[in-house]
């Protein structure tokens, strides 16, 4: 994910998702990012390349990654009011 999250990598990275088409490679990016996504999403590059990938998957990929958007975006709700929280990003 180190690409993605570069100066010079990240548009390749994003027009490399564009011309993914086949399920079976939506599921091996969608594998390949998984441990990823709440990283990928606090990079201001990153974050271009995640949303690429959320517009290609369906069903329960796009079910994970939103989950996983969504808890931590309470996180960082409670840590911006001052509140314990676990840490999500490294």
């Amino acid at each position: 994910m180190n690409v993605s999250c570069s100066n010079v990598g990240t548009h390749p990275m994003q027009r490399f998702v564009e011309m993914i088409h086949g399920e079976e490679e939506k599921s091996l990016l969608f594998n390949i990012i998984k441990n990823d996504i709440v990283n990928l999403a606090h990079h201001p590059k990153g974050n271009f390349f995640l949303l690429s990938t959320i517009q290609i998957v369906k069903g329960p990929m796009l079910d994970y990654i939103t989950e996983h958007l969504i808890g931590n975006t309470l996180i960082v709700h409670k840590h911006i009011y001052n509140r314990s929280y676990p840490k999500a990003c490294s």
